[in-house]
């Protein structure tokens, strides 16, 4: 997809007040056309910027100079290149190279301490998931809120240790996997709007914006 626009020099200050777009997204065009018209150069600059239905498009926007006969800058053009779904199968094959990367390392710890290899484990699927918090619980028995509960290293950079329970899940969390019918659920995705938590865990201390949960076996 691409898209082609035009601006004159003497319309480079309404550019803000003409384009639906964010501010951050506005300066740069501002800066990119000011600099065809001064340097008389091709410039280029990889964006992102969210649309109205929240979804992020990420591309290529090319800015070059259109001259007069004397040689003077008339216009500055530009067209953007949309490159999201090949920044998103780029994304998706790394993604994919280091899930195999972890699956590896997990085939090597056969011998390895049950801790060290739970700690791994979380690790990884915080990586794989781009989530910054995550904890591992392994039951006593079925349906059970007691149990071993193993948290990610940044809940003990944000938390005193006597916040984060090892026996069982904070009833916050509990809540969270509540379905609508009252009913524990043990697969969980709920994205939220992000603008509001879903719930403020731990006594209010770690807004939660996203929760994943998903279940495992031995």
């Amino acid at each position: 997809k691409y898209l082609g626009h035009t601006y004159q020099g003497k319309a480079l200050s309404e550019i803000p007040n003409k384009l639906q777009v964010s501010e951050e997204y506005k300066e740069t065009i501002k800066h990119n056309v000011a600099r065809v018209f001064n340097e008389k150069a091709v410039t280029r600059e990889y964006l992102s910027f969210k649309l109205p239905d929240d979804s992020e498009v990420f591309g290529e926007c090319v800015f070059w100079p259109e001259f007069d006969a004397e040689g003077r800058v008339q216009y500055a053009m530009t067209q953007f290149r949309d490159l999201t779904e090949k920044r998103r199968m780029e994304e998706q094959a790394l993604r994919n190279e280091r899930r195999l990367a972890a699956l590896y390392q997990l085939t090597c710890m056969e011998n390895a301490p049950e801790e060290e290899v739970l700690c791994f484990f979380l690790n990884s699927v915080l990586d794989l998931t781009d989530s910054e918090s995550g904890f591992i619980f392994i039951p006593e028995e079925d349906d059970s809120d007691k149990g071993l509960a193993l948290w990610s290293e940044d809940h003990h950079d944000r938390l005193f240790p006597y916040c984060l329970p090892s026996t069982h899940l904070p009833d916050d969390l509990i809540r969270l996997m509540v379905d609508e019918n009252g009913g524990r659920s043990y697969r969980i995705v709920d994205n939220g709007d992000g603008i509001h938590p879903l719930c403020a865990a731990f006594g209010g201390k770690m807004p939660v914006f996203r929760f994943i949960i998903a279940p495992g076996t031995e």
